[in-house]
């Protein structure tokens, strides 16, 4: 086998000497590079970055449910699923922007996660349920789906 040649670079560690560090494989001779898994999850079309961002909302929705759940952060499993929930749930979103306007992904994204949120938060949790709350949310909704319907024009 043969090993890579080292690459100088600029920076001087404290000791004075030159920092070497290793070519990249791409960089190395007679190595391919070989793509990550994550690398092959790009969206391309925009049916599949809605389907994306809709389930990055309903992430956004199970990590406020489960944040409340955790406690200030006090209780294991629930921290534990709202802060899975949240990495998963951005990570989705960042998947969509290479097709979606980032305006609108986090819009939508983010009236989601809220409309939601309040919906669980009556449902579950004994929160209000009046007509002017009922309202507003429905206009979430309707601003969502305006949101949708202009980026596919």
């Amino acid at each position: 086998t043969r090993r890579a040649s080292p690459v100088v670079s600029p920076r001087l560690k404290t000791s004075g000497r030159l920092h070497c560090q290793r070519a990249p494989a791409a960089l190395q001779p007679g190595r391919a590079e070989i793509p990550s898994p994550l690398h092959m999850l790009s969206v391309t079309n925009t049916t599949s970055a809605w389907l994306l961002i809709f389930l990055s909302g309903l992430l956004e929705i199970g990590f406020s449910v489960s944040l409340m759940l955790s406690q200030g952060f006090s209780r294991f499993a629930p921290s534990a699923i709202a802060l899975l929930s949240a990495l998963l749930s951005i990570w989705l979103m960042s998947l969509t922007l290479s097709v979606l306007p980032i305006g609108t992904a986090y819009a939508v994204w983010a009236g989601i996660g809220a409309a939601g949120t309040a919906v669980i938060g009556m449902v579950f949790f004994d929160e209000p349920a009046n007509l002017a709350r009922i309202s507003c949310i429905g206009l979430v909704i309707v601003g969502i789906v305006g949101l949708q319907l202009q980026t596919k024009a």
